[in-house]
C-alpha cells in the first residue's frame, strides 16, 4: 500500500503526505524485508531437511534484528493516532483504511 500511497503524495490530491506515510508505516518496508530473508533463507533448509541441517544461524541473525521491532512498537502509538486523524480529516483516506 505504500508505493501507490507515495505516489499520489506528490501530486495536487495527495491522499497522505509523505511524513504521514512514514509515520503510519514505520518500519514495515524493513520488518517485510527482514521475514522474506528469513523466509528465503529457511525455506531450502526445510525441504532438504535431514539430520544435519542446522537453522540456529537463521535465528541468530533475526534475533539481531530486534531492534527494529522495537523502533516499529515505539512508534505504534503514533502511527495508530496519525491513521485515525488522517481517516477523519481525508476521505480518500478513509476509504482505503476501511
Amino acid at each position: 500500500p505504500m508505493k501507490p500511497l507515495k505516489a499520489t503524495a506528490t501530486t495536487s490530491q495527495p491522499v497522505l503526505t509523505i511524513q504521514q506515510i512514514e509515520t503510519i508505516f514505520y518500519k514495515i518496508q524493513d520488518i517485510y524485508e527482514i521475514h522474506k530473508e528469513f523466509y528465503d533463507n529457511l525455506c531450502p533448509k526445510v525441504q532438504q531437511w535431514d539430520s544435519q541441517v542446522t537453522m540456529g544461524h537463521l535465528f541468530q541473525k533475526l534475533a539481531s534484528q530486534l531492534g527494529v521491532y522495537k523502533a516499529f512498537v515505539d512508534n505504534y502509538k503514533v502511527a495508530l493516532e496519525t491513521a485515525e486523524k488522517c481517516s477523519q480529516s481525508n476521505n480518500q483516506f478513509q476509504k482505503i483504511s476501511e
